[in-house]
């Protein structure tokens, strides 16, 4: 509900993001394993894009619509690159660039 919130949406919207990302991944996910649902440093990259397209002074119905396309266009572009098996480029990061990442993210979040 905060992830709505930062972003000027009713927050009724980030529990919908919640449980219906969460339901999707149980139906076409591939482990069972895998904690599934919304990322914080996932989460501040769609909100620093919507924020630059749309003006200030944008109504609700205009940032929900800019998120579902934006959500849409992240699921196209995601499958895509399962299909064509690039989640090998993963393994190329180590552990300490990825943890410095999401460190740089919770900064982030406390200076806004």
């Amino acid at each position: 509900m905060a992830y709505a919130l930062m972003i000027g949406i009713p927050p009724q919207y980030g529990v919908y993001t919640g449980c219906y990302g969460s339901l999707v991944y149980a139906i076409f996910g591939g482990s069972r394993h895998v904690s599934v649902g919304p990322i914080t440093t996932n989460f501040l990259m769609i909100a620093k894009a919507v924020n630059q397209v749309l003006p200030k002074d944008a109504t609700v119905d205009e940032k929900v619509n800019c998120l579902l396309f934006l959500t849409f266009m992240i699921g196209v572009l995601l499958t895509f690159m399962g299909f064509i098996k690039l989640g090998f480029i993963e393994n190329a990061y180590s552990v300490p660039t990825i943890t410095g990442y999401i460190k740089a993210a919770y900064l982030i979040i406390i200076v806004e």
